[in-house]
């Protein structure tokens, strides 16, 4: 069946609200509930990670990441070290996460 006949209207208003996504959660057996837990805790974790991007960005970069919605401003060239130092900071950023995301997980709601 089409997970986009069988979706709420309130899992449809949702913001992280995918086709795809509620397909695959619902397949899993999550309740309408679990998945709105689920995608407004990823929208939380959203409002941490971004903030780590951006502040990697200017340490690593001397640029941010918001759009500016100029050429001048928007693209600019990097040193290969220096993205190879940005995309080291984020790795041990997500191993040093790890930890927590997987406590997280731990309090998921049940499949049932």
């Amino acid at each position: 069946m089409n997970a986009n006949n069988t979706a709420s209207r309130k899992i449809k208003a949702h913001k992280q609200y995918s086709e795809a996504d509620y397909a695959n959660l619902s397949d899993n057996r999550y309740t309408d509930a679990q998945i709105i837990q689920i995608w407004d805790r990823e929208q939380e974790n959203a409002k941490t990670i971004n903030p780590l991007f951006e502040k990697l960005a200017l340490k690593y970069l001397d640029h941010t990441l918001k759009v500016r919605k100029t050429d001048r401003l928007d693209f600019f060239e990097i040193s290969v070290w220096s993205g190879k130092r940005v995309i080291e900071a984020a790795y041990q950023a997500g191993r040093k996460a790890t930890k927590t995301a997987l406590e997280r997980r731990q309090k998921w709601p049940e499949k049932h």
